[in-house]
């Protein structure tokens, strides 16, 4: 019996031991910071790539779009092919080719800031690190992007103007030689523009016509009033249709096309000067 007994007891105490144990592990378990296996995990993963740091030389479509409302804008150089850049190009901007850029390093400035515009393959990088600044221009940038990414912004062009286009067709206005001839009997406010070479319009023009050459329209705009109603022509009428391409990219909207041209004029017998 007393053998029983002293089991008995040592199995309330070996009882009364794992309670206590049991709970001392509880209280333990509830004063340990709770763990958080999203912070853990994000703690012990490799941090995320930063975002490369964009260049000094280089600038955005945005930043060069702004740089040209300035009164100190920066001078542009275009370095596709000549195709390519008349077909399409940023306003004032230069074309020289690579392959002509260091021929043409001497006439330029080094006291002007340029931008280098490239056909998007970053072939005029070097230029803007390399070439011009060992020739002593301080002030060089690049547009990143080049001019596929100014396009893509749907950035301000000039064209070369698309008879076929819709969209150039669009931005035309038309008159005929008699419709002009009314006009200009009335004594409309007319700026009338010889698209035609200066020895074309020496040989005879319409009366009170200005000469300004086809290609020569974006650098000689100044010359053009914004306030009167503009006609332009040329022989037959295309150089006109994309001489009125061009100036309403300019900003000019009240210009008209002579759509049967000189040779219209002269075919009716109208007056001719020299």
């Amino acid at each position: 019996m007393q053998i029983e007994k002293n089991k008995n007891l040592t199995a309330v105490a070996i009882g009364f031991f794992l309670m206590i144990a049991i709970a001392a592990i509880t209280i333990y378990r509830s004063a340990r910071p709770s763990e958080n296996p999203v912070t853990d995990n994000a703690q012990n993963s490799p941090a995320a790539p930063e975002a490369p740091a964009k260049k000094s030389f280089e600038l955005s479509t945005d930043e060069l779009a702004a740089k040209l409302k300035t009164p100190q804008a920066p001078v542009v150089i275009d370095t596709r092919n000549p195709e390519e850049f008349q077909q399409t190009h940023i306003l004032d901007a230069q074309n020289i080719p690579l392959e002509k850029i260091q021929q043409q390093l001497p006439a330029l400035s080094s006291g002007q800031t340029y931008v280098i515009v490239d056909d998007g393959t970053s072939s005029g990088l070097s230029l803007a690190t390399d070439v011009f600044p060992q020739n002593g221009f301080k002030n060089v940038f690049y547009l990143a992007g080049g001019f596929p990414e100014w396009m893509a912004r749907n950035e301000p062009t000039i064209s070369f103007g698309d008879p076929s286009s819709f969209t150039d067709q669009a931005k035309v206005n038309y008159v005929k030689s008699d419709q002009l001839k009314n006009m200009l009997t009335a004594k409309n406010e007319l700026t009338i523009i010889d698209l035609r070479s200066s020895a074309r319009f020496a040989e005879g023009h319409l009366p009170g016509a200005i000469n300004i050459l086809l290609s020569d329209l974006e650098s000689q705009r100044a010359r053009i009033p914004l306030g009167k109603k503009i006609i332009l022509y040329d022989k037959d009428g295309l150089w006109a249709f994309q001489g009125s391409v061009r100036l309403f990219e300019m900003g000019f909207f009240n210009v008209f096309c002579l759509s049967d041209g000189l040779d219209g004029w002269q075919k009716n017998n109208y007056e001719l000067v020299k």
